[in-house]
Order: structure tokens, then sequence, then C-alpha cells
């Protein structure tokens, strides 16, 4: 099942989940602007794609010159 979390910059992903046998334990960070978007330490382990920029990614890009 997928859902969509947004970050605080306002970056968009949509999350899934894998399940596994054994437990895996890892974090997510944001792309654009570096926030951690999830730790877990879980059978079930999210993966996130990235598919909208946050505010962080445009200002980046307006300083490039």
């Amino acid at each position: 099942m997928a859902s969509t979390v947004k970050c605080k910059c306002g970056a968009e992903y949509i999350r899934r989940d894998t399940k596994f046998l054994a437990k895996h334990k890892g974090n997510a960070f944001c792309e654009d602007c570096g926030t951690m978007l999830e730790s877990w330490e879980s059978t079930h382990v999210p993966s996130f794609e990235h598919i909208e920029r946050g505010a962080a990614a445009y200002a980046e890009e307006s300083t490039w010159g």
C-alpha cells in the first residue's frame, strides 16, 4: 500500500512498505533539506520516491547563478 508523505520543506514522497522476514534498521532523509522523514527497526521497511521538490531545492537552484 502506498501513501504520500510531505516534509516540512514542502517536498513530497510516495511511501511504500516492503515486508522482510528479519528486522531491518534504517533512516530516510529528505533529498531537498536533509530532514529525517522516518526511522525504523522493523520487518516492514519503507521506501520513498521523491515526487515533488521542496522549498530548499528551489532556494538552492536560485543561487546557481
